[in-house]
């Protein structure tokens, strides 16, 4: 099954809400199957999200990146913002290829989901 990055990161949040509740075979299994394979994007979505922050922050005269003393987040120059903004909007619009399988409907319909939780399930439930 194929999403994309920015579909990755919300799914991840929902499967972590997921994880610890008691669910009965084979949805258990199911939600742990997608829960590494989401665990796994994720991990990679992160750390190609650094690697362009890092690319373009601010760096110090010993090559360390500068974060804000305020609100600790890196800066990166005026100049360099389009390129970030270019380089993360193309990451999270990449493709991400899954092995897992769909989750019926009829097997989820006794959880107590949010839409928007149900939103990030959509591409793995089959009716």
């Amino acid at each position: 099954m194929e999403i994309s990055n920015k579909q990755i990161e919300a799914l991840n949040s929902t499967v972590q809400i997921l994880l610890p509740l008691q669910l009965k075979l084979p949805l258990a299994y199911q939600i742990a199957c997608i829960a590494r394979d989401v665990h796994e994007a994720f991990d990679k979505l992160n750390t190609e999200r650094t690697e362009i922050i890092t690319k373009y922050a601010k760096k110090d005269e010993n090559g360390k990146v500068v974060t804000n003393s305020e609100n600790h987040m890196i800066e990166i120059d005026d100049k360099d913002v389009k390129n970030v903004d270019k380089e993360l909007n193309e990451l999270f619009s990449k493709k991400v290829e899954l092995k897992t399988e769909k989750i019926k409907l009829e097997d989820i319909k006794d959880l107590d989901l949010t839409v928007a939780q149900i939103e990030a399930l959509v591409s793995f439930i089959e009716k």
